[in-house]
Parts: C-alpha cells; sequence; structure tokens
C-alpha cells in the first residue's frame, strides 16, 4: 500500500470524517490530506478495507495513527479476510477466538502483527476496537504471493 501499488479507489471504509480523511490516507506512512484513515463517528463496526486485487498469502499488518499535530491512533483492532468481498472471516488464534491485535501507543511509531497462521485472501478488512481521542488509522498489509510464504508488503 505504501508504496502505490494498491490503486486509491481499491481502499475503501465503511464510513470518513469529511475531507481529506477518505480512505486511501490509511497508507502507512501517508502524510497528505490530514495523514490517516478518519472514521466519522467513534463506533464499534467502523472498517477499513483493502482490495490487494488478487488473492494473496496475507501474513501479518502494519498501523500506525494520524499523522500531523492529531494525537489520534487506535489502540486495538480485529483482522478480517474474505476471498470475494462478501462473505468475510475474522481472524481468530490458534485457540479458536478472534484475534484483538495490539495496536498504537503514540500517532507515528509504527506496530507490525503478524500472522501465527498466514492465510489466503483478496480482501482484508481493519475493525478497530478501541482507539486514543479519535479512530484514525494508516495501515499496511504484509504477504507475498498465494501459495508462498513471503514476507514482504503486498503489491511490491
Amino acid at each position: 500500500m505504501e508504496s502505490g501499488a494498491i490503486p486509491d479507489d481499491s481502499i475503501t471504509a465503511s464510513s470518513f470524517c469529511c475531507g481529506n480523511h477518505e480512505p486511501y490516507r490509511g497508507r502507512l506512512n501517508g502524510v497528505a490530506g490530514e495523514g490517516a484513515w478518519v472514521v466519522r463517528t467513534n463506533t464499534i463496526g467502523e472498517w477499513l478495507q483493502v482490495d490487494l486485487g488478487e488473492m494473496k498469502t496475507v501474513t501479518g499488518t502494519i498501523i500506525q495513527g494520524r499523522y500531523h499535530n492529531y494525537y489520534q491512533w487506535v489502540t486495538s483492532y480485529k483482522l478480517q479476510y474474505s476471498v470475494d468481498g462478501h462473505s468475510w472471516i475474522t481472524y481468530a488464534s490458534s485457540d479458536g477466538f478472534e484475534e484483538v491485535f495490539p495496536g498504537n501507543t503514540d500517532r507515528n511509531t509504527p506496530v507490525t502483527n503478524l500472522l501465527d497462521s498466514p492465510t489466503d485472501a483478496r480482501y482484508v478488512r481493519f475493525l478497530p476496537q478501541t482507539w486514543h481521542n479519535w479512530m484514525s488509522m494508516r495501515v499496511e498489509v504484509l504477504g507475498g504471493v498465494k501459495g508462498r510464504f513471503l514476507l514482504k508488503v503486498v503489491g511490491t
């Protein structure tokens, strides 16, 4: 995503605040506009979605908070994935419970979470669960070519 290989219109969301807070502003290390995807209202159930363009093996994620002078970030999130963009599966840990990933403790430090069980998907959703001041985030999806275990940024 950070590389720009994922087109802007392949990054969508349940909502966004207003101009300069669009979903495509949620790219890792993005500084354009207001420096992140920002939700309209802080409500559980909001999501940021990435269409990887084809099936990929997803191995992890990286998230950041909102750039600039805003003290806003996601402190925990769930991850969903899909092969068709309609049927979604929430990522679960090896014990079968939905995984809640640790998020940020500040606005700029990237937080990497690797999946215990890499999964094949075309679509990935980030679902913030808790946040500091406002639900705002910049993200990256880690993975590689479907069927191979590679740790690299999807789309490069």
